[in-house]
């Protein structure tokens, strides 16, 4: 048993008992746990009863030297070892007392029979002892001492009676061998009685164990099956109710993965319909660039039999000058450069003449980065680069009608001009007057109005306000589309912080916070760079004026794979879902009452970033804020 308690302990053990079944597992388990509870419930029960045992002998042990002393009065008054000698032989005659010593009150031995004394017995007791006591313990005995006192006369009993003297001291030694042997026995028959216990628990546990462990020993089996490949294995529902639904769930779970299979079975024959009629060849290479895979249609457009292009270098079947092409595609690949690439290519087919296809590939790696070569789409585009040829025939009548074009557009512009001089100039006239005509009524005849002819008049003065605003944007806006674009090296971050200066000083009360990165210069038109910056930093301070405290930020991002400037608020936002009206003349997302404005700033926005050759879009949530991205072409001087 030892030696098989070592074994599970070492990694050779737990390793052999890993391997065994679960019921042989919980067998080995429970019987091993069952055994060392019976040892430690022996162990305890043993130590319980030793230490009533011992007590008792220690008793028994006082006991024998009070009545060894009380016996022993004569022998001590006249100094007489004979008189004690018939004690001392009755004492020593009592179980596991080995010695018995009589000392006179100075510590000589007057009689001493037994076993040979113990050292620290030869010292005398104290003169105060005055009741037997344990004077000391060794491994294989105890030591009790006892005083001897005298005895009062019959007529000290009438009279007073004096103190008692000390005559002597008893000693007596009892063994611990009685203790020995009954802790001993004791043990043996708890044990025995543990093991008995435990033998017949480990038996009943056996057979539970058994009973219980029995379907999943089935259900261990059916699994087994599935795991080899059988279809349609089930599992029998017996058991307690958690193993009856693990059976169940184990059922349903081999049901649907026969249903998944027939899917993936008719996945696979839709697949292989799909590669064998699609007109596109479908084709996967190796490292070496040579052909692993090729669908039929390789066949139909190029004449080569697909058994015996497998395995032929790529390189054989294009066009000498474009090979160099080709090989630059594949470098870009295999050194992760990009992950697909497009190209154009031709192709010599069997019978001699040459196909222009396009190739779109991607690289294929293993999971340790490994290349392992490509896979793509081959297209005849023959058609299409006839077209294309068509196509640059007419390219003279083309710039023909581009000149023809361009000069209307001129035409146009000047239309714009003089339409622009007709607004600012015969519009205007007549708001002048109406302004000036309601400045005097309110300043002559307001006493004259009640309140809703002067609420009237308010909103008289407030539409001529807006209208001339409105203008004024449309004319701005005009004035930016016909502009000429004067390109300088321009710090934004510079103008940002001027815009938000005027901002402070305009409302010193409002409690906002601004975070300015700092920007590379790029090459754009100042002035209208600032209109930009204008309008978007204008924008973000009137939506986010309802806030308790407005944070506004603008710096420089990666947004796919090009650095865009950003405008970011934490105002009202709006809903992506209108984003596409952001920029359009006259479109607003908020109600007037909420938020003022023309609906011109954004659109005029949008004018100067396309003049610039650069992009402009938003991204928002509804009362969250707003962040508008912009990017500018050509944002550094040639």
């Amino acid at each position: 048993m030892p030696a098989r308690l070592l074994a599970y302990a070492s990694l050779p053990g737990r390793r052999w008992l890993q391997r065994q079944s679960f019921r042989r597992q919980l067998s080995i388990g429970v019987t091993l746990g069952t055994m060392l509870l019976a040892l430690a419930t022996s162990l305890a029960c043993t130590w319980q009863a030793s230490r009533q045992i011992e007590t008792s002998l220690l008793g028994q042990g006082l006991r024998v030297t009070e009545a060894m002393a009380s016996q022993s009065n004569l022998a001590l008054v006249y100094g007489s070892a004979d008189n004690a000698l018939a004690a001392v032989k009755t004492t020593l005659s009592f179980p596991d007392v080995t010695q018995v010593t009589l000392r006179l009150p100075d510590g000589k031995v007057l009689l001493s029979q037994g076993q040979a004394a113990d050292a620290n017995d030869a010292r005398p007791p104290s003169p105060q002892l005055r009741q037997p006591v344990l004077s000391h313990e060794t491994a294989r005995a105890w030591h009790f001492v006892a005083p001897v006192l005298s005895q009062p006369t019959a007529l000290e009993l009438e009279g007073e009676t004096p103190p008692q003297q000390l005559l002597g001291f008893v000693q007596v030694v009892q063994s611990k061998d009685t203790l020995r042997r009954m802790v001993v026995d004791v043990f043996t028959i708890n044990l025995a009685i543990s093991f008995l216990f435990a033998f017949v628990f480990v038996l009943g546990i056996r057979y539970l164990s058994r009973r219980l462990t029995r379907p999943l020993t089935d259900l261990a089996r059916v699994m087994a099956e599935a795991e080899r490949g059988q279809r349609g294995v089930q599992a029998r529902l017996s058991g307690s109710s958690e193993i009856a639904g693990m059976a169940k769930a184990f059922n349903r779970m081999m049901a649907a993965l026969d249903e998944r299979e027939q899917a993936l079975e008719e996945s696979r024959r839709h697949y292989r319909e799909v590669i064998e009629t699609v007109k596109e060849v479908i084709f996967q290479s190796d490292a070496l660039g040579r052909w692993q895979f090729l669908n039929p249609a390789w066949t139909d457009i190029t004449g080569f039999a697909v058994e015996a292009s497998l395995g032929q270098p790529i390189s054989d079947y294009l066009h000498g000058e474009d090979l160099a092409v080709f090989s630059d595609c594949l470098q870009q690949l295999e050194s992760h450069q990009t992950g697909a690439t497009q190209c154009e290519l031709r192709l010599r087919r069997a019978d001699g003449r040459l196909v222009w296809l396009e190739v779109r590939q991607r690289s294929l790696f293993s999971e340790y980065g490994e290349y392992l070569g490509t896979s793509g789409i081959l297209n005849d585009i023959s058609e299409r680069k006839r077209a294309e040829a068509e196509l640059a025939e007419h390219q003279a009548h083309l710039e023909d009608l581009i000149e023809s074009r361009t000069e209307a557009l001129a035409n146009a512009n000047r239309d714009l001009e003089a339409f622009s001089y007709s607004v600012s100039h015969d519009l205007r006239a007549p708001l002048r007057r109406i302004n000036g005509f309601s400045h005097l009524l309110e300043e002559d005849y307001a006493n004259q109005f009640d309140e809703t002819a002067r609420m009237y008049l308010s909103r008289i003065r407030s539409g001529i306000a807006s209208m001339d605003e409105l203008i004024e944007a449309l004319l701005s806006l005009g004035r930016i589309t016909r502009a000429h674009l004067d390109r300088a090296e321009v710090d934004l971050s510079v103008i940002v912080r001027t815009i938000i200066e005027e901002f402070q000083h305009a409302e010193p009360e409002r409690d906002a916070v601004f975070r300015i990165s700092p920007t590379t210069p790029v090459y754009a038109d100042p002035a209208l760079m600032r209109v930009v910056l204008q309008n978007l930093l204008g924008n973000a301070w009137k939506y986010s004026a309802k806030k308790p405290q407005t944070r506004i930020e603008f710096g420089t991002a990666l947004c796919q794979g090009r650095h865009a400037h950003y405008v970011r608020d934490n105002g009202a936002g709006f809903d992506m879902a209108y984003a596409a009206q952001l920029f359009g003349v006259f479109q607003r997302l908020h109600q007037h009452s909420d938020f003022e404005g023309t609906g011109i700033g954004l659109a005029t926005v949008q004018r100067v970033i396309h003049r610039h050759g650069g992009e402009i879009w938003a991204e928002a949530v509804p009362g969250e804020g707003a962040t508008f991205f912009f990017t500018l072409g050509g944002q550094h001087e040639p």
